[in-house]
């Protein structure tokens, strides 16, 4: 998670046991690892499809709780059919437990409205840190740190796509994924009030983004 703040080491980033964050875990798939969400039924984890690229047939999901540090290993693994991995669109896979979750885990449930825009997030992750100035670490901390930031969310992609036509790589669908830029309290540095018309300075110290492994 990269942060405005000078270090990410900082209390207000950290997503410590017992905030009510410790349904998110970390989902490794053989070497490499991304970041899941227990779901309400507690026995299955969402999380990225991309995390399985290397078709590896070892995953497990390490719970950080009030119980200590559980891996439970997975029982099976669902692929999103619609994912395409060139494109990146519909990334997203199921992980389901060989055993239960700890109770002290907290469950999530999925958000079914479609008033997103405008609204602030918080993001919660595995993934490199770094700093809005020096940008995401090279490798991330080793074990990884449960971090936290919130941004907000802006616009549709779609109205990004006219900036990005050229990029195959990023062909995302229209109405199927939200955009939030990350502010550090400057005009000049407004990414989507300049290229979406959609003026807003951040969150200051609070604000973030996601980076790889989150």
């Amino acid at each position: 998670m990269v942060t405005t703040v000078t270090s990410y080491t900082d209390s207000r980033n950290r997503a410590l046991i017992g905030n009510g964050y410790d349904g998110v875990v970390r989902v490794v798939a053989g070497s490499y690892y991304g970041t899941g969400v227990l779901l309400y039924n507690g026995q299955a984890v969402l999380t990225a499809a991309h995390v399985f690229a290397s078709e590896t047939t070892s995953t497990s999901v390490v719970f950080e709780t009030s119980y200590g540090t559980q891996s439970i290993a997975a029982k099976k693994v669902l692929i999103n059919s619609d994912y395409n991995s060139t494109s990146s669109n519909n990334d997203l896979a199921l992980v389901w437990l060989s055993s239960p979750a700890p109770t002290s885990a907290e469950r999530y449930e999925l958000y079914r409205a479609e008033d997103e825009i405008g609204k602030t997030f918080t993001m919660v992750g595995y993934g490199r840190p770094g700093t809005g100035s020096a940008g995401q670490l090279s490798s991330p901390s080793n074990p990884p740190w449960r971090l936290q930031a919130k941004n907000q969310f802006d616009t549709d992609v779609s109205t990004l796509l006219p900036f990005f036509s050229s990029t195959p790589a990023w062909a995302a669908i229209s109405n199927k994924q939200l955009a939030a830029d990350f502010d550090d309290g400057t005009s000049l540095h407004d990414a989507l009030g300049l290229l979406a018309r959609k003026p807003d300075l951040g969150l200051g110290t609070s604000e973030g983004l996601i980076a790889p492994g989150d």
